[in-house]
């Protein structure tokens, strides 16, 4: 279970005393983080304290956290994440509305609370994108006729998330007190890599100007120090994983912040799926992601992140280390043996891995460490070197190029490409 509360202090409470897993909720919905999607979704008594005119938006954003076949629940509504059913509610009802390309219609459905009956509808779009089939929540409380879609309440959201970064950038960023960090991988993602990013992509550009995307952006310890320390002005941060729910605690922790910069934002996405963003940005950067990317999905990933590129914006790539290297397999913390990984089969290396008992390296220490316990996390980057793709620097200049990017080649693990 995973309780979640607008009042840290509240769910500080109910994780100490009922042992519960909790996060910080938030008082806009679009900037509301989940951790991942649940079986049940369970709101209690909450819409009757939020104002009406902000149902449709918290519906949505709390629909895109139920698992495929699980159930949301208002009070006395539930609704099925299999399309939607919507129930009677304790005060009013809410319709659901599709809207097709070539077709549109409009269908209700009410059952009882006991017995939902599930309206045959696809799943609510990500945030990320509006597609050609959307959807859209409509509370009875609005005025007749008027009907929100979906890339309204989006486009709402994203005027939001805008005017909360002119009013940043008027009255100054969140302080912050770097002497606090106290974790070495925090230390070495807020300071190294973010100085690398800077590095590059200064001499090219004005980060405080520029619209970014980080393509696999973990635990957005690198996005946080690009907006404190280098003045980017916006990221947008996207994983398969959700690590960057984390990242308001671990401010908190290590940097003392209250909040986290509005420039940030962030996104979960389904592996293999295709997107696209909502405008064009200026650039884009991704560290040590790309080899773990599917080779059947490397191509049309460039090709996607080329059309979301303005024309001479920017693509910034780095790969360490590469896996025909001294310390290609990622699992250094457990073996610090050269080339140990093209030497022996999997067999033994996963031998070594398995028996080590010492202390693992501070900065090799991940926020994801604790979810796995020391025997599940070695299971898991075993895992993850299983999967890398074993891409070389030939076979990335080459799809690079066949993506049609322009390149400039500073090592065989570091590369930027422009759109032209």
């Amino acid at each position: 279970m995973t309780v979640s509360d607008v009042v840290p202090d509240a769910v500080d409470f109910a994780q100490r005393t009922f042992g519960v897993q909790g996060f910080v909720s938030a008082s806009v919905p679009e900037q509301l983080v989940a951790p991942r999607q649940y079986d049940t979704v369970f709101v209690l008594s909450l819409f009757s304290h939020l104002p009406r005119s902000t149902w449709g938006r918290w519906l949505q954003v709390l629909y895109s956290v139920v698992a495929p076949e699980a159930f949301w629940c208002s009070a006395r509504t539930v609704s099925r994440r299999r399309g939607l059913t919507a129930c009677r509610s304790t005060t009013r009802d809410f319709s659901l509305r599709r809207r097709a390309s070539q077709t549109r219609s409009t269908r209700t459905s009410t059952a009882r609370p006991l017995r939902p009956k599930p309206l045959c509808a696809p799943a609510l779009p990500r945030p990320w994108a509006p597609t050609s089939s959307s959807i859209s929540l409509r509370a009875v409380l609005e005025p007749p006729g008027r009907v929100r879609s979906a890339k309204a309440i989006m486009n709402r959201g994203s005027r939001m998330r805008r005017l909360a970064q002119l009013r940043e950038k008027r009255l100054g960023l969140p302080e912050y007190d770097d002497s606090r960090i106290s974790d070495e991988w925090f230390r070495s993602h807020f300071h190294y890599a973010s100085d690398v990013v800077a590095q590059w992509l200064s001499p090219v550009m004005d980060l405080s100007a520029a619209r970014l995307l980080q393509f696999g952006c973990g635990d957005g310890i690198t996005d946080l120090a690009l907006v404190l320390r280098h003045g980017a002005g916006a990221i947008h941060g996207i994983d398969v994983r959700q690590e960057y729910a984390k990242l308001p605690r671990i401010a908190k922790e290590q940097l003392g912040m209250q909040r986290i910069p509005a420039a940030l934002s962030f996104q979960t996405i389904t592996p293999s799926a295709r997107w696209r963003p909502g405008a064009a940005l200026r650039r884009h950067h991704e560290l040590s992601t790309f080899e773990h990317v599917q080779r059947d999905q490397l191509l049309p990933i460039l090709k996607d992140l080329l059309a979301c590129l303005k024309p001479g914006g920017h693509f910034f790539l780095q790969i360490e280390p590469l896996f025909y290297s001294a310390f290609g397999s990622h699992l250094r913390r457990y073996d610090d043996v050269a080339w140990h990984h093209l030497l022996v089969d999997e067999d033994a290396l996963w031998k070594v891995i398995e028996a080590y008992d010492g202390e693992l390296s501070p900065d090799e220490v991940d926020f994801g460490f604790a979810d796995f316990g020391p025997e599940g996390y070695k299971r898991f980057v075993f895992k993850e070197y299983q999967e890398l793709n074993r891409l070389t620097a030939d076979e990335l200049v080459a799809l690079a190029k066949e993506a049609a990017l322009r390149w400039r080649v500073r090592s065989a693990a570091t590369m930027t490409g422009a759109r032209a």
